[in-house]
């Protein structure tokens, strides 16, 4: 056999779709309301309630090339499971365990033994599948529905002449070469104006007909009557169902990139100036503020219960207007909504667990987590302009008007999710929407449309850690933020702890300091209109109790012995 022709009924999901005759508009949240994507997953789900209707079926049909190139493939694939599934629990006990490639080469004596071994009655099955391909890997044929998302869009692939009127006057043979220009290498798909347009694929799909072609032309008709599908895709109440959960048919992208900390539009690159972190907080566990710190790991104040201190010699000017944005909404919190949100982000920090934290590792054990504060921009992209309606009573008042019907599918918003809380690996504390006041935390769903414009996020996380970012119509994306642009910061960082009033002698107080391997105590203090940096030693304190003491005030800070260095 050489080809497949296939006919297919699609079942639209219903609550706002494009099929209402008396308006042929999707809702810009006919997704958002009928869908729902759960925590933790990476495909959108039935709301409750929200059935896809069994009416309004549309037809399509179509045909594609029959492959072989399944025959081995199928088999290696449920092989490759059954070596994890079964090979461990036979290698047990055994003082020659079985190499992997062994048991590939010849897998019967393992597959014999878990036959006779063997409890799990779902590995059973897959045994008894692998035989079977293999027994009949000559026979074995598999195809996609080729044509299918084309279908929806109301295309179909064929052969077309190329635009050229070679016999035609030079004013008629321009125009040709024009439309040409115009069309490009986009000629290979023809109109289907009859069909229905379906540019968001979500529903439900049944089979109704199949026939394999030779080469002679000879057709046989394959028994459709027994569907199998796997569990997720299941309808319940309907076993010759398929469900189709929502994907786009025309090709898309969902776009999550990094934007240079120092700018508002301008997208991180690769010069090591370009970084997407604005600064970093970092919890105070003495007194229960806020420290921030530029990019580069400079301390600029502490944003306290009641008010902004500067750090010590420094003006507490925050030159990065989005991490200066981040303070000000902390400021707005008021005393009880900033100690709540120191709370929430130790806690979210708890959560959090980076893969290679020893290997970043370089604050004092006395201080928080940094936290950094990052930019990032999202986008759902189309690839090329919408797809239009191809009917051709749309063609027709295409043709008075200037613009063209696509049933408005792109104003149609789709959810995003920035964070996997799920994950022990996943850095996203959580982040602010660009125009909005609320801070949001990983839990939440963004809606994002390909006519929307871009949503740019200001972010709060481990940088150590990835961002996961999950769509549930395309494909995830995993960002990292490359090391080179926070590890400086995180091993210099200074902490300062306000200390006061200190009971002690002329000079340099002698206070009790815990040793801290890698770091060095000093004591920092205004002196008139300076500020002196002494040095203290690590140690118990003052043996003996001066004849005269003062109350001073001034900071504890602990820094790397050198910077750069843990």
């Amino acid at each position: 056999p050489v080809l497949l022709l296939w006919e297919v009924e699609f079942f639209p999901a219903a609550g706002g779709n494009n099929l209402d005759p008396a308006d042929r508009r999707y809702r810009s949240g006919y997704v958002m309301d009928t869908y729902d994507l759960p925590g933790g997953e990476a495909d959108l789900v039935p709301r409750p309630g929200r059935d896809i209707p069994d009416k309004a079926a549309n037809l399509y049909a179509g045909r594609t090339v029959l492959s072989p190139a399944a025959r081995p493939l199928l088999s290696a694939r449920v092989l490759g499971y059954l070596t994890g599934a079964i090979l461990p629990a036979y290698n047990a006990g055994r003082t020659a365990p079985l190499p992997a490639a062994a048991f590939a080469d010849d897998p019967e004596p393992v597959l014999t033994w878990y036959g006779t071994h063997g409890t799990d009655q779902p590995i059973h099955t897959l045994i008894a599948v692998y035989r079977h391909l293999r027994e009949h890997e000559s026979s074995n044929l598999a195809q996609a529905l080729g044509g299918f998302t084309e279908a929806l869009l109301m295309r179909k692939l064929v052969r077309q002449l190329p635009i050229a009127d070679p016999l035609g006057f030079p004013p008629y043979q321009r125009l040709a070469a024009e439309v040409a220009a115009a069309v490009g290498s986009d000629s290979t798909h023809a109109p289907v104006p009859l069909s229905d347009f379906n540019p968001i694929r979500a529903g439900a799909m049944r089979l109704l007909q199949l026939r394999i072609v030779d080469n002679f032309g000879v057709s046989l008709d394959v028994d459709v009557s027994r569907i199998a599908t796997t569990t997720q895709l299941r309808v319940p109440g309907r076993a010759d169902w398929v469900a189709m959960p929502p994907r786009l048919a025309q090709p898309a992208r969902m776009t999550a990139r990094w934007l240079d900390g120092e700018h508002e539009l301008a997208e991180m690159n690769n010069l090591p100036d370009s970084s997407p972190v604005c600064g970093w907080l970092l919890p105070d566990n003495l007194d229960g503020g806020l420290a921030v710190y530029e990019a580069s790991g400079t301390l600029v104040g502490t944003l306290g219960a009641t008010r902004w201190d500067p750090a010590p010699g420094a003006s507490g000017e925050i030159a990065n207007p989005h991490l200066r944005e981040v303070v000000e909404r902390l400021r707005a919190m008021g005393p009880g909504g900033l100690t709540a949100f120191s709370a929430r982000l130790e806690d979210t920090l708890d959560l959090i667990e980076p893969e290679e934290a020893a290997r970043h590792a370089g604050m004092a054990p006395l201080a928080g987590r940094p936290i950094a504060v990052a930019r990032m921009e999202l986008s759902l992209d189309l690839m090329g302009p919408p797809a239009l309606h191809q009917d051709w009573n749309v063609f027709r008042r295409d043709l008075r008007r200037t613009s063209r019907q696509d049933d408005d599918f792109p104003l149609v918003r789709f959810p995003l999710r920035v964070g996997d809380p799920a994950r022990l690996g996943d850095g996203v504390i959580g982040y602010w929407v660009a125009g909005e006041e609320e801070f949001t935390d990983a839990t939440a769903v963004l809606e994002q449309a390909p006519f929307m414009p871009p949503t740019r996020l200001t972010l709060l996380l481990d940088p150590r850690c990835p961002v996961h970012v999950t769509s549930g119509v395309l494909p995830g994306r995993t960002l990292r933020i490359p090391a080179e642009h926070y590890q400086d910061a995180l091993t210099g960082m200074e902490i300062d702890f306000f200390t006061g009033p200190v009971l002690a002698g002329p000079g340099t107080p002698a206070l009790p300091l815990p040793a801290e391997p890698g770091y060095a105590w000093f004591w920092v203090a205004r002196d008139g209109d300076a500020w002196t940096r002494a040095p203290l030693e690590p140690g118990p304190g003052a043996e003996q109790t001066p004849d005269i003491l003062f109350a001073r005030d001034g900071w504890l800070a602990i820094r790397p012995t050198s910077p750069g260095a843990p």
